[in-house]
C-alpha cells in the first residue's frame, strides 16, 4: 500500500510538471500578443519609441540609422503638421497613415537585418531600422 502511495504521488509531480512546462517555450518570430485595450502582453518588453517629426514639408530624422531590438516591440510616433503616410518595409509592408497632430504604429522585426521606414508620398527616408 505504502509503495502504491509513493508511486501516484511520484505520478502526480510529474504530470503537474508536464503540465507547467507546456506552451512556455517562446518564439522569437512572434510579434508580442496584444490586448483588447491595445496594450502590450504583461511579459512583453517596453516599446522602443522613435519619434518621427513631419513639418513644413520636412522630416526628423531624415535617413538616420537606428538600431532596435530584434523581437521586441517598436513603437513608431509621428507628429505631422499634414496628412500622409508612412511606409515600413517589413514582410509583409507595413504603414501608418496620419493627418495632421500625433499618430503611432507599434511593429516588431522578427530576424536580424536592416529595415527602411519612409514617407510614401515623396520616396523620403526617415530612418534605416538596424535589428541586432
Amino acid at each position: 500500500m505504502r509503495i502504491a502511495l509513493t508511486a501516484l504521488a511520484v505520478t502526480g509531480s510529474l504530470t503537474l510538471a508536464a503540465c507547467a512546462s507546456e506552451g512556455t517555450t517562446a518564439d522569437p518570430t512572434q510579434a508580442p500578443t496584444m490586448s483588447s485595450s491595445g496594450s502590450t502582453s504583461e511579459t512583453a518588453a517596453p516599446a522602443k519609441v522613435i519619434d518621427i517629426t513631419v513639418k513644413d514639408g520636412k522630416v526628423t530624422p531624415n535617413g538616420a540609422t537606428i538600431k532596435v531590438p530584434v523581437g521586441k516591440p517598436i513603437e513608431l510616433r509621428v507628429t505631422s503638421d499634414a496628412s500622409g503616410e508612412l511606409h515600413i518595409h517589413t514582410t509583409p509592408a507595413q504603414a501608418l497613415n496620419y493627418t495632421p497632430g500625433t499618430h503611432s504604429t507599434t511593429i516588431t522585426i522578427p530576424r536580424p537585418g536592416r529595415v527602411e521606414a519612409e514617407l510614401e508620398e515623396t520616396g523620403t527616408l526617415v530612418a534605416n531600422l538596424d535589428a541586432e
